[in-house]
């Protein structure tokens, strides 16, 4: 079935082959303080309102990792409303399931390391994981503050506080997906699948609306392939994993699970996989990186966007004039 946003794919490819060389320019212009730091209010930066913008390749895309992380604990609403003020243009945060099935921001299997909690995530259900603290353990950042007191939000949560404000990358985490069994019934897969990891990030995603706002990555092509089967408009972006993919290239690793963009690590990250991603029209987009002199040299490269732990970093290398945050 041919995907609506496929000839914005062949337009993209097109783009993409003289990419290095336009944001190179930007690059130098910005540190020159030539056009791109002088922008005039037409060029003025405004934050992408939906996936086609964002992916439009007009200028090069700040993803805030886990949000501000930098600045705030990872994956929880301080972060994500500090990656706000900062600009970036999409904000990454990883999820997992409750027992009771609610879907919750937390990057690992275990809580040990973000909350004063111990075990595991799956183990806990929601009321029991709203009583943790997911921010004592992060100290304090470079302005002073502390984050005592921060809870664990779920996906409604983030979602409902962030619609309109700024696009979101789901990153469904590979500890909470299980095969499915060769021998059910079709309802039976459809009940498992509803209930599911995916099915349920499905299902707070279409329940306000939010196709257009929201993409979804893993590492775990089971968890995109269910997804597909679910929600196959909800768009998906592969996530390079160099033991599973080993010698693969983009259009390889998105082909099985009809994936709309490729997620790459900066020390994985070849020439090959940039030409082979232009010649499909697929999105690359390389996390994570903080360093200033890396950003701009995957920019160089025709990277179109970075996932980082300093959107700030990033957003006074690109945009100058846009890097301080709104009244």
């Amino acid at each position: 079935m041919r995907r609506p946003w496929r000839a914005r794919h062949e337009r993209t490819s097109r783009w993409l082959v003289g990419l290095g060389m336009t944001w190179a320019m930007i690059l130098a212009a910005s540190c020159a303080g030539g056009p791109a730091a002088e922008a005039g209010p037409e060029e003025a930066w405004t934050r992408p309102s939906t996936l086609d913008e964002f992916f439009d390749g007009s200028w090069p895309r700040v993803i805030a990792h886990r949000g501000f992380s930098a600045e705030a604990p990872e994956n929880t609403m301080v972060a994500i409303e500090k990656a706000i003020e900062a600009r970036a243009d999409m904000v990454e945060f990883d999820v997992l399931l409750s027992r009771d099935g609610e879907v919750v921001l937390i990057h690992d299997e275990t809580l040990d390391r973000t909350t004063d909690g111990r075990g595991r995530v799956a183990d806990r259900d929601l009321a029991s994981l709203r009583e943790l603290d997911a921010g004592a353990w992060f100290g304090a950042n470079s302005s002073g503050e502390r984050f005592a007191g921060e809870r664990i939000p779920t996906l409604g949560d983030v979602l409902d506080a962030t619609a309109g404000r700024i696009l979101i990358n789901v990153e469904i985490k590979t500890e909470a997906i299980f095969d499915l069994p060769n021998d059910s019934t079709v309802d039976e897969i459809s009940a498992l699948l509803a209930t599911s990891l995916p099915g349920r990030v499905a299902e707070e995603i279409r329940q306000r609306g939010l196709v257009d706002q929201v993409i979804v990555s893993s590492f775990d092509p089971r968890a995109l392939d269910q997804l597909r089967r679910i929600a196959p408009e909800i768009r998906r972006a592969s996530l390079f994993d160099p033991e599973l993919h080993a010698g693969r290239l983009p259009r390889q690793v998105t082909r099985e699970v009809d994936a709309f963009g490729f997620n790459v690590g900066s020390r994985h990250l070849t020439e090959a996989m940039l030409a082979d991603a232009a010649t499909a029209g697929l999105p690359v987009s390389v996390y994570t990186v903080d360093d200033r002199r890396e950003m701009r040299r995957l920019l160089e490269r025709g990277v179109r966007a970075i996932f980082t732990n300093r959107p700030d970093v990033m957003r006074r290398l690109v945009r100058p004039e846009s890097a301080s945050p709104p009244p």
